[in-house]
């Protein structure tokens, strides 16, 4: 997460160093953000398209998982890009 904690992402994002990245158009290095209990509260790092790697707190260990059908699906809330990757 480039050294940064979520909330230090979601306040970045509004000062031009991340930029916001449609559904399916993700790349490796870029960040997803998910809703749990309808706030924003969970991030993963792009592996490659349509698959990241996150802690899960459940299982205890940080896991790979597709977040683009199934439980993430109707969770994403946004994807962000550093601009150094842009």
């Amino acid at each position: 997460l480039y050294g940064l904690e979520l909330g230090d992402l979601l306040a970045e994002a509004g000062s031009g160093q991340w930029q916001k990245v449609p559904w399916e158009q993700e790349r490796e290095g870029d960040v997803v953000v998910f809703a749990l209990e309808r706030q924003d509260l969970h991030v993963g790092l792009v592996i490659e398209p349509g698959r990241m790697m996150h802690s899960d707190e459940w299982v205890g260990k940080v896991i790979i998982e597709t977040f683009r059908n199934g439980l993430w699906t109707p969770r994403w809330r946004k994807t962000y890009r550093h601009i150094s990757r842009a």
